[in-house]
């Protein structure tokens, strides 16, 4: 999934990248937690889902942080109104709000 992302959106900047791949793998948790249940009868959903994104994350290729990384090059070469340290806020905004969601 996060081959793809970055592939189908080479032209786009990294936090753009982490925000589809982390809006695609939010999705995913609430499919995975509908159904957890009634089949793992036993199993901590939470843990379970951990043990899964750790080892989604350290699966990735490219690694997020040499995106991340790639992405702060970019914005300093392009002069960009964001300055680097806005840009990993907004990375790591985008990363908590996957396992943080605001009250609804």
């Amino acid at each position: 999934m996060w081959a793809k992302t970055v592939d189908d959106r080479q032209h786009h900047t990294a936090l753009e990248w982490t925000k589809h791949f982390f809006g695609q793998v939010q999705v995913l948790i609430s499919e995975q937690q509908a159904w957890f249940p009634s089949v793992f009868t036993a199993a901590n959903f939470s843990e379970q889902m951990v043990n899964v994104l750790l080892e989604v994350y350290y699966g990735m290729d490219p690694k997020l942080d040499v995106c991340i990384e790639a992405g702060l090059k970019q914005k300093v070469c392009l002069a960009s109104e964001w300055p680097p340290i806005r840009f990993r806020a907004q990375v790591v905004k985008s990363c908590t709000l996957l396992f943080c969601p605001p009250a609804r």
